[in-house]
């Protein structure tokens, strides 16, 4: 039986040369992977397609002067997994790092994936609504909501969908 699985490069991290190579000095820039054989799932979702056109109509002035978008149509969540030959709704689960505009604001184009992420986050994303980029409208976005509290194997709490 074959197993298929997706990787996806979650961001990058500047981390000391010595970290990864003993007694070197300096930094280096690492890619930070997310992958899994098992179900579909995602980690992360970038920014809402309302910053591809006009972001500071959808973060606001404020959070705009601290952000310069280099976003372009076909770079959005739906569109990076058509590349892949998946359908966005056949996204099962989406795991948020955190609920940032910039790490969940494709969360909306994925309609039937539940939403997993510590409660701890989601009670101080819902405490600062709409500031220090906790967008609302990009985390609570009418999918399930898992809060979780720690660890959490996502697979034996979930059967995906058949597709």
């Amino acid at each position: 039986m074959a197993v298929e699985f997706y990787a996806f490069t979650c961001g990058f991290l500047t981390i000391p040369r010595a970290f990864m190579l003993d007694g070197k000095e300096g930094l280096i820039t690492v890619p930070v992977p997310s992958y899994h054989p098992k179900g579909r799932v995602l980690f992360d979702t970038g920014l809402h397609v309302a910053t591809l056109d006009n972001p500071v109509a959808h973060i606001g002035k404020m959070l705009a002067s601290y952000h310069t978008f280099d976003f372009h149509p076909g770079e959005e969540i739906g569109a990076r997994l058509a590349t892949l030959g998946v359908a966005p709704e056949s996204i099962d689960i989406v795991v948020n790092s955190h609920l940032h505009f910039d790490h969940c604001g494709g969360n909306g184009q994925l309609p039937n994936a539940d939403i997993v992420i510590q409660d701890r986050e989601l009670s101080h994303a819902k405490a600062v609504q709409s500031s220090r980029g906790y967008l609302i409208v990009d985390w609570d976005t009418g999918q399930r909501i898992r809060a979780v509290d720690g660890e959490y194997d996502l697979f034996e709490a979930h059967t995906p969908r058949p597709h």
